[in-house]
């Protein structure tokens, strides 16, 4: 009786931590590029903001994030300096057929910029 009673914990231990080490995640990969240049934008963020997570892309402009398949009606936000930010639902973005995001310059209207030294004393 005992030992029987040891197979079905170790039976229910087994399949309860198969089941829990299968949890579905979404992987996303993609590039963000200038839309003007068609140039790769390095060290621009990538943020899903229910999650509080995000990344940066490489050098190249590529990036990988990886996420639960539960978040995948969330919105994921692309940005960089000196760049408009990007917010796409993250299922239209999986489901685009490509993973390449492109990011439009803004620009800013200055009338005059003063710069004057600070007198030392």
């Amino acid at each position: 009786m005992q030992i029987k009673l040891k197979k079905i914990t170790l039976l229910t231990f087994y399949f309860l931590s198969s089941y829990i080490g299968t949890a579905q995640s979404i992987e996303l990969k993609g590039r963000i590029i200038e839309k003007e240049k068609h140039k790769p934008l390095n060290f621009a963020t990538i943020e899903i903001k229910s999650l509080a997570v995000g990344t940066y892309t490489d050098i190249d402009g590529y990036f990988t994030i990886t996420l639960p398949e539960k978040n995948q009606k969330d919105t994921i936000s692309f940005y960089a300096l000196g760049y408009d930010r990007k917010n796409i639902s993250i299922n239209k973005f999986v489901n685009s057929g490509t993973n390449t995001v492109e990011l439009k310059q803004k620009y800013y209207n200055i009338k005059e910029v003063s710069v004057k030294p600070k007198k030392q004393k």
